[in-house]
C-alpha cells in the first residue's frame, strides 16, 4: 500500500492505494488540534497504516520550478523520511485542488486532492499515465 499526502499546516489530505497499487482512495484528513504538530500526526498515521512508500504533493509553479511552499514541503518530506524510515517521493500537485473542486467534492477536499495526486502517481508507475 502507498500513501499520499496533500500537506497543509492546519489540515493534510490523505489517500491510500489498494494492495495492488492500482486505485487510490480518500482517507480521513489530518486536522491540527490543540497545537499538535502536523508532522507528529503524519508519523502516527504512518505507523498505523504501515505503507511501503509515501507520496507527497509538491506545489511546483506553472513553469515546473520550485516555489516557497514546495521548498517547505521538501523539508517536511525529508523529516517524514528520516523519522519513519520510509521512502518519500514527490509528485507535482499542480491543479489537484482545482480538479477536486471541479468534481464538486464538498467533503474533505484535501483528501480528494491527495487521492488525485496518488492516482496520477499510480497511473504513471503502472505505465497508464495519460499525456495531455
Amino acid at each position: 500500500m502507498i500513501i499520499a499526502l496533500d500537506y497543509g499546516e492546519k489540515r493534510t489530505g490523505v489517500a491510500i492505494s489498494d494492495d495492488g497499487e492500482q486505485i487510490a482512495f480518500r482517507h480521513k484528513a489530518l486536522k491540527l488540534r490543540h497545537k499538535q504538530e502536523m508532522l507528529g500526526l503524519i508519523v502516527s498515521l504512518l505507523k498505523k497504516l504501515k505503507p511501503k512508500e509515501v507520496i507527497v504533493g509538491e506545489p511546483l509553479g506553472l513553469d515546473d520550478k520550485e516555489t516557497q511552499m514546495s521548498k517547505k514541503i521538501r523539508t517536511v518530506g525529508e523529516k517524514i523520511a528520516l523519522i519513519s524510515n520510509l521512502p518519500v517521493k514527490y509528485w507535482n500537485e499542480i491543479m489537484s485542488s482545482n480538479i477536486a473542486k471541479q468534481q464538486k467534492v464538498t467533503k474533505d477536499i484535501d483528501s480528494e486532492s491527495a487521492r488525485i495526486i496518488l492516482q496520477e502517481y499510480l497511473d504513471y508507475k503502472n505505465g497508464e499515465a495519460k499525456v495531455i
